[in-house]
């Protein structure tokens, strides 16, 4: 393993320029990976699954919450299932829900 000394410019003006030298490890020629794509391939299937929880869960928050009109439209598709399922009571299907009176029933 071999140090390379690097550079920096910490202070400049006209009549003072201040140089900070520091050094750089690199890594021993043994370890080399050719490129970051190999480098990173072990992390792959850890971001693969963490997107796909993120973008499940996050889906599963809107449609739950009804964000957007997004539960009452993928119902208003079939609203035979969402009135069978009695969902017209917590979303409105087609702009219309009903609402429960237990006494009579569904009104």
């Amino acid at each position: 393993m071999s140090l390379k000394p690097y550079f920096s410019l910490l202070y400049s003006s006209p009549t003072n320029v201040k140089l900070s030298n520091f050094l750089i490890a690199q890594q021993p020629s043994g370890d080399l990976k050719t490129t970051p794509a190999e480098e990173f391939s072990p992390l792959v299937e850890k971001f693969n699954r963490r997107l796909l929880l993120g973008v499940g869960s996050s889906s599963v928050l809107a449609i739950g919450a009804n964000f957007g009109g997004t539960t009452s439209f993928i119902l208003g598709l079939s609203p035979g299932i969402g009135r069978n399922l009695k969902l017209d009571v917590i979303y409105p299907i087609g702009g219309y829900s009903r609402c429960i009176d237990t006494v009579e029933g569904f009104g």
